[in-house]
């Protein structure tokens, strides 16, 4: 680890032999870990408050920190390739996508995770964390809306008589609990929304589900 200021050596972590290039350096977003891609598939992560060696993979093809909890690590060498999305501070795979090998970055304006591996893919990253599907296939069993400070929940279609949701802003904070009465066909909740991006939670029964919503007053 060398000062970026003023190229002063800080810190002696790794010698590696001399066809073992250090390909790629990533650091989370809040500085706390760096990341080492090693050819041919390696990777070193290192914690820079003590510089002291937090995780290794031998198997890396891509990797690339998801917040500052989270790293994502593919192996695009197997078949059919893998991306698991790792927690840094407890070493759990919380998700793994098989289609895709390579690494991914966390997009904070709309908080997705996108993977580019011959493709783009952008992933729903609240909904990652949730459990809820984020396979289009699987749609949610209601539609949402949002108009004259009321938010709309139409044609639902839940299992069970009483519902919760929440609303989260785009960082995750919690702006309102409620509980949902699905007795009616539409569920009509007053709410007063400044102009952004949020996120309508709601866990019917053992499901739960994440609506994306567009504020713009």
């Amino acid at each position: 680890m060398w000062d970026a200021e003023t190229l002063a050596p800080i810190k002696y972590l790794r010698q590696f032999e001399s066809y073992q290039p250090v390909r790629s350096i990533k650091f989370s977003p809040d500085s706390k870990f760096v990341g080492f891609g090693v050819y041919p598939d390696d990777l070193y992560v290192y914690e820079t408050v003590n510089f002291l060696l937090n995780k290794y993979d031998g198997s890396t093809y891509g990797f690339g920190f998801v917040t500052s909890d989270f790293i994502a690590i593919g192996n695009g060498k197997i078949d059919p390739p893998e991306l698991n999305l790792v927690n840094l501070h407890t070493d759990q795979i919380i998700y793994t996508i098989n289609n895709t090998g390579a690494s991914a970055v966390h997009n904070r304006a709309n908080n997705t995770m996108v993977v580019i591996y011959g493709n783009l893919y952008c992933y729903d990253f609240e909904k990652i964390l949730s459990g809820a599907s984020i396979m289009a296939e699987i749609p949610n069993p209601f539609t949402v809306e949002f108009t004259n400070n009321t938010l709309l929940i139409k044609n639902h279609n839940f299992t069970s008589v009483q519902a919760t949701g929440r609303i989260a802003d785009i960082n995750g904070k919690i702006i309102r609990h409620f509980e949902l009465n699905t007795s009616t066909s539409e569920i009509r909740i007053p709410i007063k929304l400044l102009s952004g991006t949020y996120f309508l939670h709601i866990k019917d029964g053992s499901k739960e589900y994440v609506s994306k919503i567009c504020v713009v007053n």
